[in-house]
C-alpha cells in the first residue's frame, strides 16, 4: 500500500489535467509528478484536491516526507523547472492544500519549503474567511459539494491560523482564528441536527481526517456517537458484531472510503472492535493491498471507480497508522485499538522510529503468559503531555519505570520521559 501510494506521489500518475502520455518514475526519487501518464494502468489522480492533500498526509504520517512535500507543491502549482501555476479562483483547492500543508509541517523541519507553500496561500486568506462567514449559518443539508466544502474550508480556516502564527503574523492568525470558532460552532449544530444530513458519511471526515470534531473535546465528545446511529439510521453503518457495512446505492457496493472512516471513528473511540471491521475490509483487498472505490457484495469485485483507488489506500494507510500510533491534541496515544489476540503470550509488536506531531517515536511490546511489557523511547522535538496506553484486557496492577503506579481499567497514563511499563 506504501509503494502504491509512493508512486502516486511521484511519477505514478498525479497530473495537472491528464492525457498524453509520460514516462512513469516511482517511489521517492519520482519526476515531482510532472508526467501525464499512467503506471501500471492505474488512472491519473488529476484535480481531484481532496485524494491530494489526503494521499500526503498519508505519506507523511509513514515517513515518506519528500513524496508528501511533492504532492502539496503540485497542488499549489509550485513547479522549479517552469513557472508558478498556482490555479487562481480554485479556493477548494488551496483549502484543501493548507490542510495538507499544516500537517507537512508539524511532522517536518523545512523552512524554506514551508515558507514558500506559505507565500503562495496567504493571498487567499481574505477570500477563506469571506466564504466561511458567507455560508455561517445557512442550512447544512445541503447535498454533495458544498456541504463538503464548508468542512474543507473549516479545516482550512483553522489550519491558516496556525501557519500565520508560526510565520509571526499575529493579526492575520487572529482574524482566522475567529472565523474558525464561528463556522465550527454552525458545522458541530449541523451534525447534531440528526437525520438532516441527506449525506451523513460526508460529516465523518469531519471528525478524520479533518479533525473538526474530537471525541475529548467537550461538547464534540457525543458528536462521534450520534453520527454513527444517523450513518446507521440510513442503512450505511455498523452490524451486530461492530463490522464496517456501508452500501452505497450510487456506487452498486460496498463504499471503503466510508467503511474506513467509520473505522477511525471507533478507534478514536476506543472501541477494540474496530480491528474486526478492519479484518473485514482486507478480505475485499487486491493481492497489492489496494482496494477499488467500491465492492460489490456479490461478485466482490469492483463496482464503482479505479480499480487501485488512491483514496482508499490513503484512508487505509492512516487506519493503520492509527491503531499503532495517534495524536490526540497533546497526547500520544498507543494501541488505540489492538485486538486481544495481539497480546496472546509469545507475541512481540514493535514501532520502530514513526514520526508524530511530538517528534520520532518507538516502542515494543512483548507479551508473556502473567503480564505485558512496553519499552518506550521518543526523540521528543514538543514533548506530549502525557502518553496513553490503551490495552483491551483489565490491568490488575501497574510497574512504571520500577515502580507501582495508578491505572484504569483499561488504560494507562505515562509521562513522556517513561522507558518501561510492566502490566499484569
Amino acid at each position: 500500500a506504501l509503494t502504491f501510494a509512493e508512486r502516486k506521489a511521484g511519477g505514478g500518475g498525479i497530473t495537472e489535467g491528464g492525457g498524453g502520455s509520460g514516462s512513469g518514475g516511482g517511489g521517492g526519487n519520482g519526476d515531482g509528478g510532472r508526467t501525464t501518464g499512467t503506471i501500471c494502468g492505474e488512472q491519473p489522480l488529476g484535480e481531484q484536491s481532496a485524494e491530494r492533500a489526503i494521499l500526503a498526509a498519508a505519506l507523511d504520517g509513514w515517513g515518506l516526507h519528500q513524496a508528501a512535500g511533492r504532492v502539496i507543491e503540485q497542488m499549489l502549482g509550485i513547479d522549479h523547472t517552469r513557472p508558478s501555476r498556482i490555479v487562481r479562483g480554485s479556493l477548494a483547492r488551496v483549502e484543501q492544500a493548507i490542510w495538507a500543508l499544516q500537517k507537512h509541517s508539524m511532522l517536518v523541519i523545512n523552512d524554506a519549503m514551508l515558507k514558500n507553500a506559505y507565500d503562495h496561500i496567504a493571498v487567499f486568506f481574505s477570500a477563506l474567511r469571506r466564504f466561511g462567514v458567507s455560508n455561517n449559518g445557512k442550512s447544512g443539508s445541503g447535498r454533495g459539494v458544498l456541504r463538503l466544502r464548508r468542512l474543507w474550508n473549516a479545516a482550512a480556516l483553522r489550519d491558516a491560523s496556525l501557519l500565520a502564527q508560526r510565520y509571526g503574523k499575529k493579526e492575520t492568525a487572529d482574524g482566522l482564528r475567529q472565523a474558525y470558532a464561528e463556522v465550527h460552532a454552525s458545522i458541530a449544530k449541523d451534525i447534531l441536527r440528526a437525520g438532516q444530513a441527506p449525506d451523513p458519511v460526508t460529516d465523518l471526515m469531519a471528525i478524520d481526517p479533518l479533525g473538526l470534531i474530537a471525541p475529548d473535546a467537550g461538547a464534540d465528545a457525543g458528536l462521534i456517537d450520534g453520527l454513527l446511529k444517523n450513518v446507521a439510521g440510513l442503512g450505511m453503518g455498523l452490524d451486530a458484531q461492530g463490522q464496517a457495512l456501508c452500501y452505497n446505492p450510487r456506487m452498486s457496493g460496498y463504499d471503503l472510503a466510508a467503511e474506513f472512516l467509520i473505522i477511525q471513528c471507533l478507534i478514536m473511540m476506543q472501541d477494540h472492535q474496530a480491528y474486526a471491521s478492519l479484518d473485514r475490509i482486507l478480505t475485499m483487498a487486491l493481492s497489492t493491498y489496494a482496494w477499488p472505490c467500491a465492492v460489490h457484495p456479490r461478485t466482490g469485485g469492483g463496482s464503482f471507480g479505479e480499480g487501485h483507488d488512491p483514496l482508499v489506500t490513503a484512508l487505509f494507510l492512516r487506519v493503520i497508522r492509527s491503531i499503532l500510533i495517534r495524536e490526540e491534541n497533546d497526547a500520544l496515544v498507543l494501541g488505540a485499538a489492538f485486538p486481544t489476540h495481539w497480546y496472546e503470550p509469545g507475541t512481540v509488536i514493535t514501532v520502530d522510529n514513526a514520526p508524530s506531531s511530538f517528534g520520532t517515536i518507538s516502542y515494543r511490546i512483548e507479551a508473556g503468559e502473567q503480564q505485558v511489557e512496553l519499552q518506550l523511547e521518543g526523540d521528543y522535538r514538543f514533548p506530549p503531555q502525557s502518553v496513553r496506553w490503551n490495552v483491551p484486557f483489565a490491568i490488575k496492577s501497574a510497574v512504571v519505570n520500577d515502580r507501582k503506579a495508578l491505572h484504569r481499567e483499561h488504560t494507562i497514563l505515562l509521562l513522556p520521559q517513561t522507558r518501561k511499563v510492566v502490566l499484569s
